[in-house]
C-alpha cells in the first residue's frame, strides 16, 4: 500500500514537472516561429504566414501581448506581399492596438510604417505621409541611431518614388548617411548610398549616380548581402549603358546574372536579361537581342505564374490559420459544459459558412486569373475537359501594331515611367478589344497582337477589328495632347485562316499561328506612323467602308507583290449591319 502511494506521488510530480517544461518550451518555440517567419517574408510568403499563424496561436494561448502583436504584424506584411490589402490593414491595426496597450513605442513605429506601405498600394498619399511621419517621429524619440537611419531611408523612398518630392527625399537620405557613418552601421551606409544614387539617376545626373551606386555595391559585397549587391550591379550596368560604356555594361549584366543566381533572385536575373536584350538591339545584334528577349520573356512568364499560384496558396494557408484559431477557442471553452452544445452548433455553422465563402472566393479568383490569359470559350473548355483542342478558324481578322522609334524612346525614359506608359496604352487597347468582342492574344515588348472571329465567330470580324485599330490611333493622339509627348504607332490588318490553341501544359498561353498572322505583321511593317495599312483580303471583307487610299502595288518581304490600302479617314460610319457588341 505504501509503495503504491509513493508511486502515485512520484507520478503526480512527474506530470507536474512535464507540464512546467511544456509551458517553458512553448514560449521558446513561439519566439523561434517569430524569428523564422520574419526572415521568410522575402523568399517564401506561404511559409512565413504559416509560421506566423502558429506563433499567433501560441502567443494568445500563453497571454503574451507583445509576441501576439509581433505575429500580427508579420501576418500583415505577408498579406501585403500577397496583395490582400484589406486583410493586411486589419492585421496591422490589431498589431498597433496591441503595441499601444503595452506602451511599446518602437512596436507602434513598426506598425505605422507598415500601414504606410499598405496605403501606398491603396493609392492614398495623405495616409502614406501621415503614417510614415508618425513612424519617423517615434523612432527619433525612442530609437537608436540605426533605427532612426532606417526610418529616414524608408520615408525618403516614399517621398522620392511615390509622393514625388525628390529634394525632401535627398535631405533625409543625407541625414541617414551621416547617422550610419557615425555609428559604423555598414548596411545602413549601403542603403543610404544606394538611395542617393537612385535620386541622381532620376534627376539625370548619371555620373554622380554611378559613383554612389558603385560605393553602395562595394559595401553590400563587404557585408555579404548578395541580393542587394546584384540589384546594385544591375543599376550600375544600366548607368554605364546610358553613359555609352556598352562593353562594360554588358560585362556587368552578366556578373549580375551570376550573382543573382547564387541567391535565387529570379526577378533580378529577369531584369538583367531584359537589359541585355535592349543593349543588343541598340547595337543591331539581332540574334543576341532575340536570344535574351526570349530568356527574359520565359522567366517573366514563369515568375508571373509563380506569383499567381503563391497568392492563391496564401489565401488557403491563412484560412487554415484562422481555422486553427477557432479550434483553439473551442478548447478553451470545453470547461463550460452547459454552453458546449449551443457553442458547437454555432461554430459548426460558422465554419461551414466560412469554408463556403473561401471556396467560392478562391474559385472566382482562379477563374478570373484563367480568363486573364485565355479566351472565355477556351477557358470554359479547359475547365470542363482538362484540355483544349487546337482549332482552325477559316475567317479571322488579325491586327498587329508596334510603336515607332520605341528603342530610342525607351532608352531615354526611366524603366518605371516606360512601364507605366506601355501599361496605359495596352490597358486602353484591351478596353477597345473587349468593347468590340475581339481577343487580345499577347504583347511582345511594344508590339500588340489581337484577332477577331475566334474562338467566337463574327461575320463582321473585319469591321470590328477596324474599329479597334481606329480607336487605338485615337488613344495615342489623346495621350500626346494630354502629355505633350510624341508617341506614334503603326498598325497592320489582314484577314484569313489561322490556327488557335493553348501552348504548354504547365504555363498556359493561348496563341495563334499561320500565314495570316505573318501577313498582318508584314502589313504593320509596311505601314507608316499613325496609319492603318490593310491587305486586299481585309479590304474586301469590310462591309461599310470608310475612305481608303489604294497604294501602289509593292513587294512585301516573303509575300511577293501585294495590293495594300491605307485608311485615309478616321471617321468610321455607324452601321446597322454590325452585330450588337
Amino acid at each position: 500500500m505504501r509503495i503504491s502511494l509513493v508511486f502515485l506521488i512520484l507520478l503526480l510530480l512527474f506530470y507536474s514537472v512535464s507540464e512546467d517544461l511544456r509551458a517553458v518550451s512553448e514560449p521558446d518555440l513561439l519566439r523561434q516561429y517569430l524569428t523564422v517567419s520574419e526572415a521568410k517574408l522575402n523568399d517564401s510568403i506561404d511559409e512565413s504566414v504559416d509560421l506566423a499563424g502558429k506563433a499567433l496561436i501560441l502567443a494568445r494561448k500563453h497571454n503574451l501581448p507583445k509576441e501576439t502583436s509581433q505575429a500580427l504584424l508579420i501576418l500583415a506584411k505577408g498579406y501585403h506581399k500577397a496583395g490582400v490589402y484589406d486583410k493586411a490593414l486589419d492585421r496591422c491595426q490589431q498589431a498597433l492596438r496591441g503595441f499601444e496597450s503595452i506602451n511599446d513605442q518602437l512596436g507602434c513605429a513598426d506598425a505605422y510604417e507598415q500601414m504606410g506601405y499598405i496605403y501606398w498600394k491603396l493609392n492614398n498619399p495623405d495616409k502614406v505621409r501621415e503614417y510614415f511621419d508618425k513612424s519617423l517621429a517615434l523612432r527619433r524619440k525612442y530609437g537608436n541611431a540605426e533605427q532612426i537611419a532606417d526610418a529616414l531611408n524608408n520615408k525618403g523612398i516614399v517621398l522620392l518614388h511615390y509622393l514625388k518630392h525628390p529634394e525632401e527625399a535627398l535631405k533625409l537620405y543625407n541625414e541617414a548617411l551621416s547617422l550610419c557613418e557615425k555609428s559604423h552601421y555598414n548596411i545602413g551606409i549601403a542603403h543610404s548610398l544606394n538611395n542617393i544614387g537612385n535620386y541622381f539617376l532620376l534627376s539625370g545626373d548619371y555620373k554622380l549616380s554611378l559613383d554612389y551606386n558603385t560605393r553602395s555595391y562595394e559595401l553590400y559585397k563587404r557585408v555579404g548581402d548578395k541580393n542587394r549587391a546584384a540589384i546594385n550591379l544591375l543599376i550600375i550596368g544600366y548607368l554605364n549603358q546610358l553613359l555609352g560604356n556598352e562593353q562594360l555594361a554588358e560585362k556587368q549584366y552578366f556578373e549580375t546574372i551570376k550573382l543573382a543566381e547564387e541567391v535565387n533572385s529570379h526577378s533580378v536575373v529577369r531584369d538583367a536579361y531584359q537589359n541585355l536584350s535592349s543593349l543588343y538591339h541598340i547595337q543591331n545584334k539581332e540574334l543576341k537581342h532575340l536570344q535574351y528577349f526570349k530568356l527574359y520573356s520565359e522567366l517573366a512568364d514563369s515568375l508571373y505564374n509563380k506569383e499567381t499560384n503563391s497568392n492563391i496558396a496564401n489565401l488557403q494557408t491563412q484560412f487554415a490559420v484562422e481555422k486553427q484559431e477557432l479550434e483553439n477557442k473551442i478548447l478553451k471553452l470545453q470547461n463550460q459544459r452547459q454552453k458546449l452544445l449551443l457553442l458547437g452548433l454555432l461554430l459548426l455553422i460558422s465554419t461551414i459558412l466560412t469554408t463556403g465563402y473561401y471556396i467560392i472566393r478562391e474559385k472566382r479568383l482562379s477563374e478570373k486569373l484563367l480568363l486573364n490569359i485565355l479566351p472565355y470559350e477556351v477557358a470554359k473548355e479547359l475547365k470542363r475537359y482538362g484540355k483544349s483542342t487546337p482549332q482552325t478558324f477559316e475567317n479571322v481578322s488579325v491586327l498587329f501594331s508596334d510603336f515607332v522609334n520605341f528603342t530610342q524612346i525607351s532608352s531615354g525614359l526611366p524603366p518605371e515611367q516606360l512601364i507605366d506608359v506601355l501599361s496605359y496604352f495596352f490597358t486602353e487597347f484591351d478596353k477597345l478589344v473587349e468593347e468590340y468582342s475581339c481577343e487580345r492574344i499577347k504583347t511582345i515588348g511594344d508590339a500588340y497582337l489581337a484577332v477577331c472571329g475566334l474562338p467566337q465567330a463574327h461575320p463582321d470580324h473585319a469591321d470590328r477589328l477596324l474599329r479597334v485599330a481606329m480607336g487605338m490611333l485615337e488613344v495615342v493622339r489623346k495621350y500626346n495632347l494630354k502629355t505633350d509627348q510624341n508617341w506614334s504607332i503603326r498598325i497592320g490588318l489582314h484577314t484569313g485562316p489561322v490556327v488557335g490553341g493553348i501552348v504548354g501544359t504547365r504555363k498556359y498561353i493561348y496563341d495563334v499561328f499561320g500565314d495570316s498572322v505573318n501577313t498582318a505583321s508584314r502589313m504593320e511593317s509596311n505601314s507608316e506612323p499613325m496609319r492603318i495599312n490593310v491587305s486586299e483580303d481585309f479590304y474586301n471583307r469590310i462591309e461599310d467602308k470608310p475612305p481608303f487610299l489604294e497604294r501602289p502595288v509593292s513587294e512585301v518581304k516573303g509575300k511577293g507583290q501585294m495590293r495594300m490600302f491605307f485608311v485615309s479617314d478616321n471617321d468610321f460610319p455607324e452601321s446597322s449591319s454590325l452585330e450588337d457588341v
